[in-house]
């Protein structure tokens, strides 16, 4: 603009500091240069270095909050995730607590709820196995019982109601027939005393 002609502001620009008013206001550096006898002088007007700031200004915004959503958003999707598998495995406990013994937890992962799962899967294959001994002795010790039960009742009961027969035979006067059941009573006995032995 000032190519080829005296620059118009060169006494304020050699008597002022930081800023001054040229076409508009600016800041200024010099370097003057005594052995050459010139003077390097920069102008940078207010204007555009509030521009530059303040499309720098929303770039840092932009990147703090960018910043802050990350922050927050990376610890809260943890959480989260933390929480939905905790709550999935205590409402699996009190399935379990209710005699659910068959469902297992699918949690594959490896930190410590996956830990937590995994052992309890294990805990429930192990309490099911030994509900399973524990109630197939009980049932075979009630089936041995039962069996023996059924062992004594049954003879005497036989031998009971034959004697209640034979008696009212006799009291009939029919002493044939009293003496056949007789006969039958004691063939009985011998058979299931021979089995006992």
């Amino acid at each position: 603009k000032y190519y080829g002609k005296k620059y118009p502001y060169a006494d304020r620009l050699l008597n002022s500091k930081e800023t001054v008013t040229l076409d508009e206001e600016s800041y200024i550096t010099t370097a003057a240069h005594n052995q050459a006898g010139y003077t390097v002088v920069g102008i940078t007007p207010k204007r555009e270095i509030a521009e530059s700031f303040h499309g720098l200004q929303n770039t840092i915004i932009i990147v703090a909050l960018l910043c802050i959503v990350i922050a927050v958003s990376i610890p809260s999707l943890t959480i989260v995730n933390y929480s939905k598998r905790t709550d999935n495995i205590i409402r699996f406990m009190r399935k379990v607590e209710k005699g659910e013994f068959v469902a297992r937890m699918q949690d594959t992962k490896e930190d410590q709820l996956g830990q937590i799962a995994g052992s309890f899967n294990e805990m429930l294959d192990e309490l099911t196995r030994y509900i399973d001994k524990v109630y197939k002795a009980e049932i075979n010790q009630k089936n041995a019982e039962l069996s023996a039960l059924q062992a004594r009742i049954n003879p005497h009961f036989l031998y009971n109601t034959l004697e209640v027969i034979r008696m009212r035979a006799l009291s009939q006067g029919a002493q044939d027939v009293g003496d056949m059941i007789y006969s039958l009573s004691m063939l009985f006995k011998n058979i299931v005393q021979h089995k006992s032995h």
